[in-house]
């Protein structure tokens, strides 16, 4: 298992995923095919979130949220509260082709005083996906290109081994005798 793409430094801010309308989305392009194995991303709670998920979506050509590819359902009650937050990891099997845009969505929370928050990098240079924000249940997304929400996607990388390439081969035989060289290629 290796890190197949991740933001895991610079966390300098969060949002609050605080409405079943609100969707709070990072995108990524993992740069190698791999298998997934799982998803870890940096949040805490205020309140009693109940039940939060992570999905995994393609993307469409605007780079937002598609086709839903799965997710994995956890209990945010048990996420911590301390707003340093702390890293939740939710196991996950998909494949994921490299150079191909995917987005992360993290769901859970109803309110200002029950909701999950991602850390967030407000001035970040990570430039393979950016933090997404809907109020209206994804019908439309805000694109923060210079923020990232802290998050590790781990996997086990394709390996792809060329074909036999044909080689040739040649013999040359030399002979010499007499200030005379012979040669022959067979």
């Amino acid at each position: 298992m290796a890190v197949v793409d991740s933001y895991i430094t610079g966390d300098d801010s969060a949002v609050s995923q605080n409405a079943s309308s609100v969707h709070v989305v990072q995108t990524f392009t993992p740069l190698i095919g791999a298998t997934l194995t799982d998803m870890r991303v940096l949040i805490y709670r205020v309140g009693s979130p109940g039940t939060c998920s992570l999905g995994l979506y393609t993307t469409d050509a605007d780079g937002e949220p598609d086709i839903w590819l799965g997710g994995i359902g956890f209990n945010g009650n048990a996420i911590t509260t301390d707003t340093a937050g702390q890293w939740k990891t939710v196991v996950f099997a998909e494949h994921l082709d490299a150079n191909t845009k995917y987005a992360l969505r993290l769901s859970g929370g109803d309110n200002a005083s029950n909701n999950i928050n991602w850390r967030c990098d407000s001035t970040s240079i990570y430039t393979r996906g950016e933090r997404l924000h809907s109020t209206d249940s994804g019908a439309s997304y805000t694109h923060y290109p210079t923020q990232t929400f802290m998050f590790e996607i781990n996997g086990d990388f394709d390996y792809v081994f060329s074909p036999p390439v044909d080689v040739i081969t040649y013999k040359r035989l030399v002979a010499a005798a007499a200030d005379t060289f012979w040669y022959e290629d067979i």
